[in-house]
């Protein structure tokens, strides 16, 4: 009797440390998945602060090609 308490109780043990093994690995996957996501959100609000930039300066160009315009028909106008 007692080699079959030891035997469930190495078992046990065993089936434990296991179960951390496998816990640890998830947490250190867990961990660089997390900061994938980070890296990939820092790199997608960069590219949308790129993108609003240009998109104002597209609008400035475009205000100063009409206001440019708008004085040269004023001038032939005169």
């Amino acid at each position: 009797m007692y080699k079959k308490i030891r035997g469930y109780l190495l078992t046990q043990d065993q089936l434990y440390k296991d179960c951390l093994r496998v816990e640890r690995h998830y947490e250190k996957k867990e961990q660089l998945l997390k900061e994938n996501m980070r890296k990939s959100e820092s790199i997608i609000q960069e590219e949308k602060d790129k993108c609003q930039k240009l998109e104002a300066a597209l609008r400035a160009v475009q205000t100063n090609d009409q206001n440019s315009m708008q004085n040269k028909v004023i001038e032939l106008t005169k």
